[in-house]
């Protein structure tokens, strides 16, 4: 059986948040260990181990370690998924895959039968809303890919993906290290993380959703947006605008659930507290046009 780290990442440290990963725990199939990977700079570390259980600390600057700043983002990379996964890859060693799943995604349903769909799959890398870049051309991030010196990569395999849930295999993880390391890749994880695995011919796949990463059968499974919308709306996993709480269908993940006082990562305050029943209206409609 294969053996898997499940980051749950969070600043935050609420009962909103607590109660979200004792239910990711009390439902994750054998060989899944989940260890709530907090911000050490924002949380206590006695008390995170006391009231969340295992747990695993990071600093929020960590990730130069295993990845130099790009122009784009000269500090901080907001997100910043595959600096996080590099530290904990480096201090959890012996795990075949290590997910990465933040405290604003939630699954209505038995996490156990989510996970358990995937426990056979050998995809390096498993995703959301992955997308070539002729396909979103005006995606704002594409600017902050920057290539190892030298090389020439053709547009076309400038590749997008979306990742508060990413899995990453060992070799995928191995290859990131590597890559950054010797060769100076750089730039936000949504695009630096799945073109330097597909350029290297790992092994990429789609969670669910839509277009030519999801495999057949698992087409709109698990997750549903516009994928290629700048922000992804609408749909149930998206980038903005946020939900105070999931829709009413099960077996989904949604994404970002938040507090009605939550303040974004760029300060912004936009209260949730209304859109549920938009969304399930909008996606109502856009079921009846598909």
């Amino acid at each position: 059986m294969k053996r898997n780290a499940v980051l749950f990442s969070s600043h935050l440290m609420g009962e909103t948040v607590l109660a979200r990963l004792r239910k990711l725990r009390a439902e994750v199939p054998e060989g899944h260990d989940v260890f709530f990977y907090y911000d050490e700079t924002r949380l206590n570390d006695a008390e995170a181990s006391r009231l969340a259980g295992p747990a695993l600390g990071h600093g929020s600057r960590d990730w130069p370690r295993y990845k130099r700043p790009c122009r784009y983002f000269p500090d901080k990379i907001p997100g910043n998924e595959d600096g996080m996964l590099l530290s904990a890859f480096h201090r959890l060693p012996g795990y075949d895959n290590y997910w990465y799943l933040e405290y604003d995604v939630v699954y209505s349903g038995d996490w156990r039968n989510f996970f358990q769909k995937f426990s056979g799959n050998t995809a390096d890398m498993l995703s959301t809303s992955i997308a070539r870049h002729d396909r979103i051309p005006d995606w704002p991030l594409w600017k902050s890919l920057e290539l190892p010196d030298g090389l020439v990569l053709p547009e076309q395999q400038w590749l997008r993906s979306f990742n508060p849930v990413v899995r990453l295999s060992r070799a995928a993880l191995e290859t990131l290290s590597h890559e950054y390391r010797e060769h100076g890749w750089a730039g936000h994880s949504e695009c630096v993380v799945p073109t330097v695995l597909a350029y290297r011919g790992l092994r990429i796949e789609d969670i669910g959703g839509d277009g030519e990463f999801v495999p057949p059968g698992r087409e709109n499974c698990y997750y549903r947006n516009n994928w290629l919308d700048k922000s992804l709306t609408p749909g149930t996993f998206v980038f903005r605008p946020p939900m105070s709480e999931p829709g009413p269908e099960p077996d989904m993940l949604w994404h970002p659930v938040k507090d009605t006082d939550h303040r974004t990562w760029d300060r912004v305050v936009e209260p949730p507290s209304s859109l549920p029943v938009r969304l399930q209206g909008i996606l109502r409609r856009w079921r009846g046009r598909s």
